[in-house]
């Protein structure tokens, strides 16, 4: 994971225009866009049972058009999280698809808690709340993921990704709701996927404004 970081960089800092989103998320005007600043970012991911840090840098480009700033992410990062999204993905999913699975369990790995290499601190169950918390509040995505893959696949329904989630998983109807879009939008993510090569994470989810 590490080399993919760097190697990243290194694409970055050589050619930020290959990072621009072809439209501008917010006035949808194309060819507008210019480098804005590149911005001190730390990600963070797993090796064996520890959580690693390392420093990069991610782009933020600006609008001609309309003067909108936006961060442009790399493929395995999500906006406000450190954790890369393999790991965010991988303890949500968990939780989501195996009903015997616990916040607590989602965020061990192997069964072991993951442990931060500077603190010692290990991730939290509630960190893993947030964390599908967060991907179920990207509606606006979900629905522009769910059109583009009734394009490349006519056969896909909606209703066959649709999941019951436990009444022993959430206190209030808000929260149900939350958890099935989280649990769609991770079942139409990994459909792209097999359909047309194509990710969610970053541009579908950054012409989307991450909502």
């Amino acid at each position: 994971m590490l080399a993919k970081i760097q190697a990243y960089e290194s694409k970055l800092l050589e050619c930020p225009a290959a990072f621009f989103p072809p439209l501008c998320p917010t006035c949808q005007e194309s060819r507008t866009l210019r480098v804005h600043e590149l911005r001190r970012r730390e990600f963070w991911f797993c090796l064996a049972q520890e959580v690693k840090r390392v420093v990069s840098v991610v782009l933020r480009v600006v609008c001609k058009a309309c003067n909108h700033r936006t961060t442009v992410l790399p493929g395995f990062a999500l906006p406000h999280k450190r954790y890369l999204l393999a790991v965010v993905s991988d303890a949500s999913e968990l939780y989501l698809l195996d009903d015997s699975a616990t916040y607590e369990s989602a965020a061990r790995s192997g069964g072991q808690p993951l442990f931060h290499d500077a603190e010692g601190s290990a991730l939290a169950r509630s960190t893993v709340h947030r964390w599908i918390g967060f991907l179920g509040s990207l509606v606006l995505l979900l629905g522009s993921a769910t059109a583009l893959l009734r394009e490349a696949d006519p056969t896909f329904s909606p209703l066959v990704e649709m999941r019951d989630i436990s009444a022993r998983r959430y206190r209030s109807e808000t929260r149900r709701e939350c958890l099935e879009r989280a649990h769609r939008l991770l079942r139409v993510r990994s459909r792209l996927l097999k359909a047309i090569n194509i990710d969610l994470f970053p541009r579908i989810a950054t012409a989307a404004a991450w909502t």
